[in-house]
């Protein structure tokens, strides 16, 4: 079953991250205040809605409470980002992760509840680092830290072989989410069972613990 998250706020970070998740096959609530940017994503993820997310009836009609990650994007307007996350909280999600600019912020945050803390400007130079040093690495998605999902061009030591042989989750501590192969009609998503076999040309969607990945990378 795909994990479910809901993204709040859908400026530049928060656009790119929904639909970054939903591309790599997650299920993605998209919520922002203004509409154009809610309409700009409608057709790429599973749902995108227009509402204030410090109403928790609102949040609760379209099943927030239910999502396994919520993460509140808002930048610019933190007092609201406080409030939302403080709602969030109430509802009973299980995992809220809240952007933060400054060490004033972050305290903040962490007083009122929040789960986890993201500073994209700060993780932006740590994954140019990572691209750098790792060509074969497409993209990077920071969950927490110490722990990422990554898009990878698949290893030569998994080419032509099936995933139940490389038991990866055992033999490397990370999870294969999902493939992404050139089909005929253009890039198609396969989600994995233990008969499927890695081909050459393959990217592996996979999630783990930053060190884990490092190694699978190296």
């Amino acid at each position: 079953m795909a994990s479910r998250f809901a993204v709040i706020g859908l400026g530049y970070f928060g656009n790119k991250l929904a639909l970054s998740l939903a591309e790599h096959g997650g299920e993605v609530i998209a919520i922002d205040t203004e509409l154009p940017l809610v309409e700009d994503i409608a057709d790429r993820v599973d749902l995108a809605v227009s509402l204030d997310a410090t109403d928790k009836k609102a949040l609760i009609a379209q099943d927030v409470p239910h999502v396994d990650v919520a993460i509140v994007a808002i930048g610019k307007d933190f007092e609201n980002a406080v409030l939302v996350t403080m709602t969030l909280k109430e509802l009973g999600v299980p995992r809220v992760i809240a952007r933060c600019r400054s060490e004033t912020q972050r305290l903040i945050m962490t007083k009122i509840g929040a789960d986890e803390l993201v500073s994209p400007e700060d993780q932006q130079a740590v994954l140019l680092a990572q691209k750098l040093m790792h060509p074969n690495v497409f993209e990077t998605i920071a969950l927490a830290p110490g722990q990422s999902i990554v898009e990878i061009l698949a290893p030569e030591f998994t080419h032509s072989r099936s995933l139940k042989d490389l038991n990866l989750r055992n033999r490397y501590r990370v999870n294969l989410i999902a493939i992404r192969r050139e089909g005929e009609s253009g890039v198609e998503v396969e989600f994995p069972a233990g008969d499927s076999v890695i081909e050459a040309s393959d990217r592996l969607v996979m999630i783990g613990a930053d060190e884990d990945l490092e190694e699978l990378t190296a």
